[in-house]
């Protein structure tokens, strides 16, 4: 949460405008007046009314006629006495949070480490502030260009294969001055599309890529005399008439893989027989452009050091999607993080939960807990329901497809769940505690229940917050905007 400006007018034409300065999750803790730093007097029964500067008390008089209306970063909000208490809440909101998960800083200075990401490039991994991740500078990293593939072709054909009909051969010298040369022998009619240099496994479908390598083409070939096309899968890129015979050309081509597979095809100047044609290729380099990035570490904001990991590489929700940042973390059907509490959140206890859950069948998982027995559980129990569980399954609201604000607070028989600001009470979900938090499938005991969606924010409390509710649910939606 960015810093905030607050200015209070007054009837009789004067204002007042603060900026509020907040750290960690634990609230405001300063405030800077006409360029100088306030303190907030935090345990005042009135925030927004009693403030400390250089050891002097200043109370703001609401009973004056000119406390009409606040303006926070543009928007007006009218304000009376009675509303005061709901502003000292919007400005300690995620105070006491058992677990805070988000690509925002919940803080608002900016410098908070947010995510531990993988750059899957190269499996290089660096953690990121919420400055990082809404700037791009973390995108960027996820894309910086990586060398994922050299030739080398001095004892072999270092995985490139072709078809049944032409051959390879690695380790040829002395072609054109050059060595470490693959050449391509054909013995068989010209077929294009199964004439070609293939390296399979080499490209991760809908990244960018830059491919360069040197040809040679004799011109005693009595059919090959050219190249057709580079093919990142299918997606093919004509590179024909480039090449001069009896000498090395060089080849510079980009492209988005649509399939793992690197094609380099050849033509000819007719269909006819091909057999005993060459044509030999070397340094072949290929740089990846752009790169999928998945988070490793989901840090937890809230200081309880309950940061939620996944070590597995196959097994980390996406974050930056073909060079793309999502601005949330992606969850393919596979992928989870997970963590055991430092201390368990027995009942009651209340979570703020925004999530995408892709239409399905099942017991699909938002979060769930970590074992059979320590369980609070966020999930849609089927095609049509959302649910929470402790024990016992209960339905809260009608399953959709759409980004959601959950509401879950976890008390027994007094128990309420929400979806978007709306709210029913729940009795009979059972008494267990939540020991630990698993994103994105059941808990660990089972390998089910995995999400197919999107969770961009999570915020625990060891607590029932029916009270602040809906002055956290008001932060939340303004900034995703849900409803």
């Amino acid at each position: 949460m960015a810093d905030r400006t607050l200015t209070i007018n007054h009837a009789d034409g004067g204002s007042e405008t603060y900026t509020l300065k907040t750290e960690d999750v634990l609230g405001v803790r300063s405030m800077s007046v006409d360029g100088e730093t306030v303190t907030i007097d935090r345990t005042a029964p009135d925030l927004i009314r009693t403030i400390i500067a250089d050891g002097q008390t200043i109370t703001i008089d609401d009973t004056r006629e000119g406390l009409c209306t606040l303006t926070v970063d543009g928007e007006e909000i009218t304000i009376n006495r009675t509303e005061a208490a709901n502003v000292a809440s919007f400005l300690q909101q995620f105070t006491g949070s058992a677990a805070a998960y988000s690509l925002r800083d919940l803080a608002g200075s900016g410098n908070t480490t947010v995510v531990r990401v993988r750059r899957a490039s190269d499996n290089s991994e660096k953690d990121f502030s919420a400055t990082d991740v809404s700037s791009g500078a973390m995108t960027d990293w996820v894309n910086t260009d990586v060398l994922t593939y050299e030739s080398d072709f001095s004892s072999g054909t270092d995985g490139f294969v072709t078809t049944a009909s032409p051959s390879l051969d690695g380790n040829i010298d002395s072609i054109g001055g050059r060595n470490d040369n693959l050449r391509l022998t054909s013995n068989a009619p010209l077929v294009t599309v199964n004439t070609y240099f293939r390296r399979n496994s080499i490209l991760s479908v809908g990244n960018s890529y830059r491919v360069t390598f040197d040809a040679y083409i004799p011109s005693t070939n009595s059919v090959l005399d050219d190249f057709d096309t580079v093919a990142f899968g299918t997606s093919q890129v004509n590179v024909a008439g480039q090449i001069t015979l009896d000498q090395w050309t060089s080849y510079d081509v980009t492209g988005t893989a649509n399939n793992t597979a690197l094609f380099i095809r050849l033509k000819g100047n007719s269909s006819g027989d091909a057999t005993g044609d060459v044509v030999y290729i070397r340094n072949v380099q290929i740089t990846q452009t752009t790169a999928h990035g998945f988070v490793e570490t989901w840090y937890d904001q809230s200081g309880n050091g309950n940061d939620a990991t996944q070590q597995v590489s196959g097994s980390q929700p996406k974050i930056v999607d073909a060079g793309s940042l999502l601005n949330k973390l992606k969850f393919e059907g596979a992928q989870f993080l997970q963590r055991a509490f430092t201390s368990p959140l027995s009942q009651p206890n209340s979570s703020f939960v925004v999530a995408q859950m892709d239409a399905g069948t099942g017991n699909t998982k938002i979060f769930d807990g970590v074992g059979s027995l320590s369980r609070n559980a966020l999930f849609a129990s089927n095609d049509t329901d959302f649910a929470m569980f402790a024990g016992s399954i209960q339905k809260y609201a009608d399953r959709d497809a759409n980004e959601n604000l959950h509401t879950a607070i976890f008390n027994q028989d007094s128990s309420l769940g929400g979806l978007n600001g709306v709210v029913t009470s729940i009795s009979g979900i059972g008494p267990q505690d939540a020991g630990g938090i698993t994103i994105g499938k059941t808990h660990t005991d089972v390998e089910t229940g995995f999400l197919t969606g999107t969770v961009s924010e999570l915020i625990f409390y060891n607590s029932d917050q029916s009270a602040n509710r809906e002055a956290i649910e008001a932060n939340i939606n303004n900034q995703y905007d849900i409803y």
